[in-house]
């Protein structure tokens, strides 16, 4: 296995998410004068669950690599 398949890539349309997502809290401060506190919150808030989703991800990977680990033994 190469490097370069073990990495896997971003795919555009997450990316393009990201950055419409910023864009539209930047927008809704700026333009409407809005608590610029509440979006930022809902951001952190949906950052923490899918970094609690990639944590697990992880943790089952590593499950199945232990598995296939201990089959070849």
């Amino acid at each position: 296995m190469s490097v370069r398949d073990s990495q896997p890539e971003v795919p555009t349309w997450l990316a393009a998410a990201l950055v419409a997502l910023v864009g539209l809290v930047a927008i809704y401060g700026i333009l409407l004068g809005g608590n610029l506190f509440a979006p930022i919150a809902w951001l952190l808030w949906l950052g923490g669950i899918g970094l609690s989703l990639f944590v697990v991800y992880l943790f089952w990977r590593f499950v199945l690599a232990v598995e296939l680990i201990a089959e070849k033994l």
